[in-house]
């Protein structure tokens, strides 16, 4: 088998039929399977699927497999990795869509090169227009890591094919529970132990941004907030027990710096000031490094994410009274 596409499936029924169409058309389907997770999904999606399974002429085998329960987006992940046969994981969400030379593409840049990863740009797909996502992806592995800590390029695992062999090698699972920013700890996991990127600057995955449904589309609530601080602290343990360049520790502070702003905004009150107290050593940095340090934290924060920059000096202040306040106690 040479690649496996990982489909999760939760109340998707109104997108499920064109995203399973895409695959089915693809111009590479010998040696391709397609796994449907069902996360106990409430609505419809699973009877069209297996209509248009049913209906299906063409070489791609499908399979579909069932949550006794439904337990969110990163154990969907661990369960594609586990039932895989193929040499290759593609991730394809059922309410987004791909082109249907895709995986043509994608899977013979990976056979020409032997990459562990395929990249390829992608498109935010909404209901008027679409905007093409180009990744700029650098030579070294460490330094693409780097990036994705720093939002330079995207860490969504869609516009990416992956060789399963890094994920069991490693013995890579992802932490269950975790709705918000899976994918992060996924690329950091394997890009850690991966050897060889491989780049193609085209856009083939059409990100969908209109389904209200979907795992991550309600922002910033409670359990986004508990997921992001829960995920910071499985990557400092995972950087603790591998080891990490000085480069990647530096776009992990930046990482860091970036939630804790995003955080601050987002909260109020009591829920604020214990966002205040998350990650120390990013204080020391803020207010303790040469003031170019600061400008290019800020310049970085507004240039990749484009904050107002009221609310920048207004997290900023609460972080310096918070720091000094305690300074001033000792």
């Amino acid at each position: 088998m040479n690649i496996s596409i990982i489909v999760p499936v939760y109340n998707v029924e109104k997108y499920i039929e064109r995203c399973l169409r895409s695959i089915m058309n693809q111009t590479h389907t010998e040696g391709v399977e397609c796994i449907l997770i069902n996360d106990c999904t409430p609505d419809n999606s699973i009877k069209i699927a297996e209509k248009l399974i049913h209906e299906y002429k063409g070489n791609i085998s499908f399979r579909i497999i069932s949550h006794e329960q439904n337990r969110g987006i990163a154990t969907v992940r661990n369960t594609g990795i586990k039932e895989a046969q193929g040499t290759y994981i593609q991730y394809i969400d059922s309410d987004d869509y791909i082109d249907s030379n895709m995986l043509y593409e994608m899977y013979n840049e990976a056979i020409k090169t032997d990459a562990d990863i395929v990249i390829t740009d992608y498109y935010d797909t909404f209901r008027q227009k679409e905007i093409r996502n180009v990744q700029k992806i650098p030579s070294d592995v460490h330094e693409i890591l780097s990036h994705l800590l720093q939002h330079q390029i995207s860490w969504s695992i869609r516009n990416k094919l992956y060789k399963k062999e890094i994920f069991i090698r490693n013995n890579i699972v992802l932490p269950e529970n975790i709705f918000y920013g899976e994918d992060l700890l996924l690329n950091v996991f394997v890009l850690h132990y991966t050897k060889k990127v491989s780049y193609i600057p085209k856009a083939y995955y059409h990100y969908v941004q209109y389904n209200t449904q979907s795992y991550t589309y309600n922002g910033f609530n409670a359990k986004t907030i508990s997921d992001i601080i829960k995920r910071t602290e499985i990557i400092t343990d995972f950087f603790k027990k591998v080891g990490i360049t000085p480069q990647i520790h530096q776009s992990f502070i930046f990482h860091k710096i970036d939630y804790k702003f995003k955080l601050i905004a987002a909260t109020k009150g009591k829920e604020q000031a214990q966002i205040c107290s998350l990650y120390p050593e990013t204080n020391e940095y803020i207010f303790k490094s040469h003031i170019t340090n600061i400008k290019k934290i800020l310049l970085w924060l507004a240039i990749h994410h484009g904050l107002f920059l009221f609310n920048i000096a207004l997290s900023i202040n609460k972080l310096k009274q918070k720091f000094q306040h305690s300074h001033n106690n000792e």
